[in-house]
């Protein structure tokens, strides 16, 4: 049998106050690389018990409740019959604390069910722009899922989701902010919204049922890579873009965030002239996203 395998990266958490962190420390198993054998089945079981046997088995110090693999701030079931774990993933071993339980022997006995986890019924995907954001405040009601890239760019976003094909399958509303960053860099203006026109289109095809809201970007007192005036332009360029091209190319949702554009509040509203003040900033930006999706009648 030809080998196939990916490479994973494994990051430990304890929940546990009690599991012994000086284990953790001198096992070097806190954050390390994993080789998953992908002609195995039950993938998420092959994880826990090679994990099992290879950290914790061997020092019987360790004594916790369950163990939980997350990726993407998603729990994986140990029932995922599709392959969503991708080549140099950063995988998350949650362990849970090992609480004494009295058993009480009157107790009738109930079958084991098998509970079946519910899936993503909104999306929230951006850069840093958006790491202060809690979804569920725009979705409410809704699971969740939140995915921040810290300096990302529109090609960033399009590898994340592309690794992800299929995973927003049973997402209502999917939300992207993303663009700032490639304003901010040596890229032509031409090439990020060729970039983000690509992106638009790859959703819209993988997700023809979900309603897709692209946010427009707002102003910066600083950058980093080139002149503030020439951001400023390639900033409405793109967001022209939006307003006019894509919402005719793509069936879509365009969010603008207009208190952003008065100049004299921008101090306040920013924490560094580039992301949101979780105070002042943030809780505009959600408002702007519920208020236009409530007034066009597409927020549930």
């Amino acid at each position: 049998m030809v080998y196939n395998g990916i490479r994973l990266k494994i990051q430990l958490i304890s929940e546990s106050k009690n599991l012994s962190t000086k284990i953790l420390r001198d096992s070097h198993y806190t954050n390390f690389w994993y080789y998953l054998d992908l002609n195995k089945f039950d993938l998420v079981e092959q994880i826990k018990f090679d994990l099992n046997e290879k950290i914790f088995l061997p020092n019987a110090n360790f004594n916790y409740k369950s163990m939980r693999i997350l990726i993407d701030n998603y729990e994986v079931p140990s029932f995922e019959s599709t392959n969503i774990f991708r080549d140099n993933d950063i995988i998350f071993l949650v362990l849970d604390q090992n609480e004494p339980q009295k058993i009480n022997l009157e107790e009738p006995v109930v079958e084991r069910q098998v509970q079946i986890t519910k899936p993503f019924e909104a999306a929230l995907i951006g850069t840093s722009m958006v790491k202060h954001i809690d979804p569920s405040k725009i979705f409410e009601d809704k699971k969740c899922f939140f995915k921040s890239i810290s300096g990302g760019r529109i090609s960033d976003i399009i590898e994340f989701v592309k690794k992800r094909e299929g995973f927003f399958s049973q997402c209502k509303y999917i939300c992207i902010t993303c663009g700032s960053n490639d304003c901010d860099s040596y890229n032509e203006i031409k090439q990020t919204i060729d970039r983000y026109l690509e992106l638009a289109q790859y959703l819209h095809k993988t997700y023809p049922e979900s309603l897709l809201i692209f946010n427009q970007l707002i102003p910066r007192t600083k950058t980093k890579y080139v002149d503030l005036d020439l951001f400023e332009k390639r900033r409405v360029c793109f967001n022209d873009f939006l307003n006019t091209t894509l919402r005719i190319l793509i069936p879509c949702e365009i969010v603008e965030h207009k208190s952003f554009e008065d100049k004299s509040q921008l101090e306040t509203l920013l924490i560094d002239g580039v992301h949101m003040t979780p105070i002042k900033g943030v809780p505009i930006y959600i408002d702007d996203i519920k208020n236009y999706l409530r007034s066009n009648k597409s927020l549930e």
